[in-house]
């Protein structure tokens, strides 16, 4: 009887194993996950800032959004994971044994079987010719850990896309020409009143002088866009002053 007890426990030890497995991997998807749509939002705020340039009111919109929509994402993601851990745990490593079922077909029946045993125990109303059944099956599978059982594979894959998407928005906010740090910088500092700049700026040298009547003077004109399509016409006005 107690080696078939130890048999069982050893059996347990390693469901809970990959149960352990499983629910990391599904919070490290939340978490990438979780900052891939973070930084979508972001990139996309970001984008509606600099082509339209919110008022105060909508800036703080917009970065509440973005609080909003963050918090609201990984709360629904959690309280998911939280309602299937706790389902779990009404039928213990229940979920983790048709997984490992699923892998392993030819002990799925007896595996589900030693998981009867294991809640008949929790009142105390086992028997030796059901815990026979674990200690062979156990036997079956010493050599095995299921560790095999939980796929990395999607969470890698998501892993990737997230940090690419990530390096790719880092790109975008330091190189790109459309203003998208500054635009960030505006909607991080949503309770403040951002001025648009001039769209150009004519700077007159020497700018005002008394000039004497047939005096030749040079005047230069100073501006921050492309002058190429730029045809200045100087009109002295009525009010120019002549020595």
């Amino acid at each position: 009887m107690k080696q078939n007890i130890n048999e069982y426990n050893l059996l347990i030890q390693k469901l809970k194993i990959v149960r352990r497995i499983f629910y990391t991997e599904k919070t490290l998807k939340i978490l990438f996950e979780s900052i891939l749509i973070v930084t979508c939002i972001i990139v996309l705020v970001s984008l509606a800032e600099s082509l339209l340039h919110f008022s105060v009111y909508g800036r703080t919109i917009l970065f509440s959004s973005i609080i909003i929509l963050t918090v609201l994402y990984v709360l629904i993601k959690s309280l998911k994971l939280y309602k299937e851990w706790e389902k779990e745990n009404t039928k213990p490593l229940y979920l983790i044994a048709l997984m490992v079922g699923e892998k392993y077909p030819n002990i799925k029946d007896r595996l589900r079987n030693a998981l009867d045993i294991y809640e008949q125990n929790s009142k105390n109303t086992s028997n030796e010719l059901s815990l026979k059944i674990i200690e062979d099956l156990q036997k079956e599978t010493s050599n095995n850990t299921f560790s095999n059982v939980v796929s990395f594979l999607s969470f890698k894959k998501l892993a990737k896309i997230s940090c690419g998407f990530v390096i790719i928005s880092f790109l975008l906010f330091s190189f790109s020409g459309v203003g998208l740090s500054s635009a960030l910088v505006r909607i991080i500092n949503y309770d403040k009143d951002f001025q648009l700049p001039n769209k150009f700026i004519f700077k007159v040298i020497p700018g005002d002088i008394d000039v004497v009547k047939g005096e030749t003077i040079k005047v230069n004109l100073q501006i921050n866009i492309n002058p190429e399509n730029l045809q200045p016409n100087l009109n002295i006005l009525p009010s120019a002053k002549f020595i």
